[in-house]
């Protein structure tokens, strides 16, 4: 679970009257970070205790802020615990964050789950909320990372490739029952970034693309630490990559910050490999969608030459999203793509997802310009949203 941050590439007992300062607890203070956390409160979670420690050197300045760890004892020894941060935000609003603390504490934990703090409640009241949520999920998320770690770990292309559909299934079982645990969400994250190579091309990769975009926008969209998201950033590009998808690709470069420049520079150099490393924006197609929605194909052209090698290489390339703030580039692209064959180059525009494409027209072995074939991919999304609304 936490060990998969860093892939490029996881009981009603009495409330405490007094404070105790526990930092020489030799039980508690590797979970505690060395603080002297306060002893707040203990209360019962199914067959659980938990024990409610509070940081008093953080300033509060309000009654819903506040840091504290949660640990949970089961026959008296400790088997779990989360680190609660909370912060104002802009409106007057309070957000809470839990995080599981994997190795005693030795670390700032696994981002497990975020709230907000409603106007009548407290910090550590919805904190203790998350915590119940994260208590049951525990164990599947353990035995579904488990999976995953052992298709990390396995070198045979066969073997892994199954290994990798039984964590993700397992993984997608437990979202299902958890789907607000943010540690199941950046393990089935990796597991996309882990499956899809292994599937693009294949039915089972058609679905793979609708999933693995909407797992990368869900966890982009919990977090806004750099840490929490790497996951996501990796997987956009291998997962795009695979598929075939470079224009996408290239846009997932500009997400890594400069700490992390080495790693982009090697998905950079495998873009240079297949001659699609630079892409400039090009013209792009508005088009109505029922409900009063609308669709944008986004137009990138590489102005690089058509490799020998037989590799496709797509001239021009059109991402398809909804025409609103932050949409998410869909699973459905467009490319116009060239071939090297015996005897030329053949051109064609195609329909992709998932790495499996559908051919749209043919051109042969000139290359048509860009207006026209803007002209056949508008009459072609025009007839299938016409087709879709009957």
């Amino acid at each position: 679970m936490g060990r998969f941050r860093a892939l490029a590439s996881v009981l009603v007992l009495l409330v405490v009257g007094s404070a105790a300062a526990l930092a020489d607890d030799p039980d508690r203070t590797p979970w505690l970070g060395g603080v002297s956390y306060e002893k707040k409160d203990v209360y019962a979670l199914g067959d659980a205790t938990v024990e409610v420690h509070e940081d008093p050197a953080r300033p509060r300045e309000g009654p819903t802020q506040g840091w504290y760890r949660l640990l949970v004892l089961r026959d008296g020894a400790i088997v779990d615990g989360y680190r609660v941060d909370s912060w104002p935000e802009d409106g007057g609003r309070t957000s809470v964050a839990l995080s599981w603390l994997d190795r005693a504490g030795e670390d700032d934990g696994v981002l497990v789950a975020t709230g907000a703090v409603p106007e009548d409640s407290t910090a550590l009241a919805v904190a203790k909320d998350l915590v119940a949520a994260a208590v049951g999920a525990r164990g599947p998320w353990e035995a579904a990372s488990a999976l995953l770690a052992r298709a990390v770990q396995t070198d045979d292309p066969t073997a892994r490739a199954a290994a990798a559909l039984t964590a993700y299934r397992a993984l997608e079982r437990a979202r299902m029952r958890f789907p607000d645990h943010l540690g199941v969400l950046r393990d089935l994250v990796v597991a996309d970034a882990l499956l899809v190579p292994l599937e693009a091309g294949s039915d089972r990769g058609a679905n793979l693309a609708f999933l693995w975009r909407d797992h990368v926008a869900a966890l982009e969209a919990a977090s806004s630490l750099d840490a929490d998201v790497a996951p996501a950033r990796e997987a956009r590009i291998v997962c795009a990559l695979a598929e075939g998808c470079y224009a996408l690709a290239v846009a997932g470069l500009g997400f890594y910050p400069p700490e992390e420049a080495e790693r982009a520079e090697v998905f950079r150099r495998a873009l240079e490999g297949v001659g699609q490393a630079v892409q400039e924006p090009a013209e792009s197609i508005e088009l109505s969608l029922p409900d009063d929605r609308a669709l944008t194909l986004s137009g990138w052209r590489c102005p690089g030459e058509v490799p020998a090698s037989g590799v496709p290489f797509h001239r021009l390339t059109w991402l398809c999203a909804e025409s609103q703030p932050d949409a998410q580039p869909k699973a459905v692209w467009y490319s116009l793509t060239g071939e090297a064959a015996a005897g030329g180059t053949r051109w064609a525009l195609y329909g992709w997802v998932g790495g499996s494409r559908r051919l749209l027209r043919l051109y042969g072995a000139t290359e048509p310009s860009a207006p026209d074939v803007l002209a056949a991919l508008r009459a072609h999304a025009e007839a299938a949203i016409a087709g879709a609304k009957r």
